[in-house]
């Protein structure tokens, strides 16, 4: 809690308090009684600004209700649309989790490559697991480590010579962990070690761009310092929550160990309770290295959610405010319309005294309140719509002017108006006249 925000907050609130509560002492105070007796004995609802203020009020709780409410539907339809974004992996049943291994112990590319191959085999026994495999950075992760990727077979003023490319070392049953569909070739595998060529996969956009026109397999291209040969294509698989996808390669851990020590996460597949499976991960890892704990254990639905956390916030937050308005909108339009109510009891009376009816006195109470809503969504709408082009940061893939949401919103406070509305007017019915009379 920021103190500066803290005491603004404070500050304003006992303004607030002070200025509503002087505002009517004030009044009070410059009254002139037979003015207002006459008045009231016209009207019976105060003088004419003090009605004409409690109304602008009311309209300006209802258009900020709906400016509110619209943003809110926004942003809903807008984290709709990104959980509707096909990741092109699965996130449910996996498991994602870390060891990091002590260059000490670990000095080289074999001796950490002989750790992984150890400790996937005896993972991959356990009962529930269908496939594990690592690596050096989760799909929706966003980009990371992109590297100059060239082709040593094209003259180098040529424009497919070379182009930037997000760089993924992985290791074990990773594509069929999170079931990453094969688009043509083969995927690594676990011959792809130090003792055979070395070996890459690639993904659509990055063949399309590098090998446009061109079959892949069996190219050679040169990244990381070394040549390598592209022996399969697999589907694009976005880099964020959003869709976001970049020309990606995939390298055998086997092989580029000796890089550098590389902090794989791995990801495993399994059916079933994950509380025991992740007990029986921990024996495992002990069983390999008794000085290595796993860390951040987590699914990888987990993952998504937490890189849509500003997404998830921003909803919450305009959700909550939108809540309040309407709120504050219809205690509004009750509250004044029952004040209405009581300040014209004598007036009504009369009226049914004359004979009308339940239904002409209902329609005169709620009209008055209807009347205001209308004003009010109406202004709410124009400035929802001036205002919307600030949402544009906050959505994605929706339209920040949506008349579906500007009209869903508008009948929805209209139907809340009414419920207020008529609550006082019902109660404009059960005046006595007798009664009303009396207190005149």
């Amino acid at each position: 809690m920021d103190p500066t925000v803290l005491l603004f907050t404070l500050t304003v609130s006992i303004l607030t308090g002070l200025v509503l509560g002087l505002t009517p002492v004030l009044r009070t105070s410059r009254q002139d009684l037979t003015r207002d007796l006459r008045e009231r004995g016209r009207i019976g609802s105060g003088g004419k600004s003090f009605r004409r203020l409690r109304s602008v009020l009311v309209v300006a709780e209802v258009a900020v209700a709906l400016v509110l409410l619209v943003g809110a539907g926004t942003l809903m339809r807008s984290f709709q649309a990104i959980r509707a974004v096909d990741l092109k992996v699965e996130t449910e049943g996996i498991l994602t989790y870390e060891v990091h291994l002590p260059t000490a112990r670990y000095p080289d590319g074999q001796t950490r490559e002989a750790f992984y191959r150890d400790l996937f085999t005896r993972v991959a026994s356990l009962t529930g697991v269908e496939a594990v495999g690592a690596t050096s950075w989760l799909p929706i992760n966003g980009g990371y480590n992109n590297w100059s990727v060239t082709r040593p077979d094209v003259p180098e003023d040529s424009e497919l010579r070379g182009m930037q490319a997000d760089v993924r070392v992985v290791a074990g049953d990773f594509f069929t962990a999170l079931d990453v569909d094969l688009v043509s070739g083969r995927h690594l595998e676990a011959s792809d070690d130090p003792g055979n060529r070395n070996v890459v996969v690639v993904n659509e956009l990055f063949r399309d761009r590098l090998f446009e026109g061109e079959e892949a397999h069996g190219k050679m291209i040169r990244v990381g310092g070394n040549e390598w040969t592209v022996v399969g294509v697999v589907e694009n698989v976005p880099s964020d929550a959003f869709g976001e996808v970049a020309p990606k390669i995939y390298l055998p851990h086997a092989q580029f160990a000796d890089n550098r020590n590389w902090a794989l996460t791995q990801t495993l597949s399994y059916q079933g309770d994950p509380a025991p499976l992740v007990s029986r991960l921990r024996q495992e890892l002990g069983a390999v290295d008794p000085n290595l704990v796993l860390f951040r254990v987590r699914p990888l639905e987990d993952v998504l959610g937490a890189s849509l956390i500003q997404q998830r916030f921003s909803l919450l937050l305009m959700e909550a405010f939108a809540g309040l308005a309407l709120l504050l909108a219809v205690v509004g339009i009750y509250g004044v319309l029952s004040y209405l109510v009581s300040q014209r009891k004598h007036e009504i009376g009369v009226r049914i005294a004359l004979g009308a009816g339940a239904g002409a006195v209902r329609g005169m109470v709620m009209k008055q309140g209807l009347g205001l809503t209308g004003i009010g969504v109406t202004l709410g709408l124009g400035l929802a719509y001036f205002m919307s082009r600030w949402l544009k940061a906050l959505v994605f893939e929706v339209e920040v002017a949506d008349p579906w949401v500007f009209g869903a919103v508008a009948l929805c406070l209209g139907l809340v108006a009414g419920v207020a509305s008529y609550l006082p007017a019902r109660q404009a019915t059960r005046v006595d006249p007798a009664a009303a009379f009396r207190e005149e």
